[in-house]
């Protein structure tokens, strides 16, 4: 009888440690099906609205943009603790580059592992030139000496998509085919939107002088000429001299219309206009989210830019 129960108390311990090794088991992620999320953050709105495009129906990616509440150009922005703990903790961190993000010093200094990806490596942009006029020098200029706005140039924000792509092929690649598939139709469309710019030759070989160089790449393209360039990022505008100078100008060169950001105060163009009665025309250089419909907001945006210019006589 002692034997027997023995016996019994030997099979349920065994049964028991059975048990148990189940449950552990069953409690540990089966690598081959866990699913994990690559998490992508953005700089600004321009490579954001082109990553979501890229990952459109993409199962586990997930993409974030730190500057969607900024209004303005954001080459000056300042990282919050809240964005720097999101870049950190980032798989991808896409930018425009070409200086625009001022802040990569302080990713680099608190982390080496942050894989940050240049959208822009493969354009190539001339240095500034000393355009600007002495009496702009209280005017903000960039100061890495180039132009970071080259997504108003389609051509430009193709290579955009091109290497954004690359990349995130290159990090999941179990999911090529469907970034690829997402790259194609989104330059379709840009490719579409080109045709559009068909119906502003009109303007070639026209003159203008521009209140924020955003749209200096779209009006290259366009073979528009710039005479003056004058960067207001301020309430305080420019000088009475400096104001005579741009007034002399237009004058000078019989332009009909000017260029300004509508993100940025109209007050020195609407003086300008005032003077010389040349249109203010609103480029918007789509810094700015339009939350309504985000992922067509480059293609909607750029549209409206065009109409913009259409109206020009």
């Amino acid at each position: 009888m002692n034997k027997n129960k023995k016996s019994i108390i030997y099979i349920g311990i065994f049964l028991a440690c059975i048990l148990a090794y189940v449950f552990l088991a069953m409690m540990q992620p089966n690598k081959e099906n866990k699913k994990e999320t690559l998490n992508v953050v953005t700089s600004f709105n321009p490579v954001y609205v082109a990553t979501l495009n890229i990952v459109e129906g993409v199962e586990n990616v997930k993409v974030s943009n730190i500057t969607s509440a900024v209004k303005g150009c954001p080459h000056e922005y300042q990282l919050s603790p809240k964005n720097m703990e999101d870049i950190l903790s980032s798989d991808l961190f896409i930018i425009n580059g070409l200086g625009m993000e001022a802040y990569l010093e302080d990713i680099a200094a608190r982390s080496k592992d942050v894989k940050v990806i240049d959208a822009s490596k493969n354009i190539h942009v001339e240095k500034e030139e000393a355009k600007h006029e002495e009496e702009h020098k209280e005017e903000h200029k960039h100061e890495h000496g180039v132009n970071p706005h080259v997504w108003l140039d389609i051509d430009k924000y193709i290579l955009q998509v091109e290497e954004i792509t690359k990349n995130l092929v290159e990090t999941d690649s179990k999911n090529k085919d469907k970034y690829i598939k997402n790259k194609e139709i989104y330059i379709s469309k840009l490719n579409e939107l080109k045709k559009e710019m068909s119906g502003l030759d009109n303007l070639k070989n026209t003159s203008t002088v521009i209140f924020h160089n955003s749209s200096e790449y779209l009006l290259e393209n366009l073979n528009i000429k710039v005479v003056d360039e004058v960067n207001i990022e301020s309430e305080s505008g420019v000088s009475a001299n400096s104001l005579k100078n741009i007034i002399d100008k237009v004058k000078l060169n019989n332009i009909k219309y000017i260029i300004t950001d509508p993100s940025y105060s109209t007050k020195v163009p609407d003086q300008v206009y005032a003077e010389t009665g040349a249109i203010v025309c609103k480029i918007d250089s789509l810094v700015n989210a339009n939350e309504d419909n985000i992922k067509d907001s480059y293609i909607n945006t750029m549209k409206n830019n065009i109409e913009v210019l259409k109206k020009i006589k």
